[in-house]
């Protein structure tokens, strides 16, 4: 004969059961705006999967300076996970002697706050199409 289930131990499982279905309803927050101006290309020519219909479906590869410190290097490079900053280099977007050149590209998840949150840092001033094409991801 099976035993009979105490009220507590419901409680505890019904607990446990909306906690681990918390996450999974709103977890996606809205990205933050992109700062005016920042990113100066057409966002609308990306699909939501980050690739340019208009390119063979391949993601936008992006380029802009910030200054050649690893603070700034490093903390690009832990927004967005395709960013690789490089020292010396003027690139398309013309870095100064004492920035370093950071490419990315569109062919992540959350393309679009990546980017908008690259905006927001106050030492990224312009964000431009590279015009280059997008290496292959690992």
């Amino acid at each position: 004969m099976p035993r009979p289930r105490r009220p507590d131990t419901l409680l505890l499982l019904l607990a446990l059961a909306t906690a681990g279905c918390a996450g999974l309803v709103g977890n996606s927050a809205p990205p933050p705006p992109m700062r005016p101006g920042v990113v100066e290309f057409d966002l609308r020519q990306i699909d939501p999967q980050g690739n340019r219909p208009d390119a063979g479906f391949q993601p936008l590869t992006y380029e802009f300076c910030v200054p050649n410190d690893p603070n700034a290097t490093g903390g690009v490079e832990s927004i967005d996970r395709t960013v690789r900053c490089h020292s010396g280099v003027p690139g398309r977007v013309g870095c100064r002697p004492d920035q370093a050149l950071c490419v990315g590209n569109t062919g992540q998840t959350s393309w679009a706050a990546v980017l908008a949150e690259l905006s927001n840092e106050p030492f990224v001033t312009r964000i431009i199409d590279s015009g280059l094409p997008t290496p292959p991801q690992p």
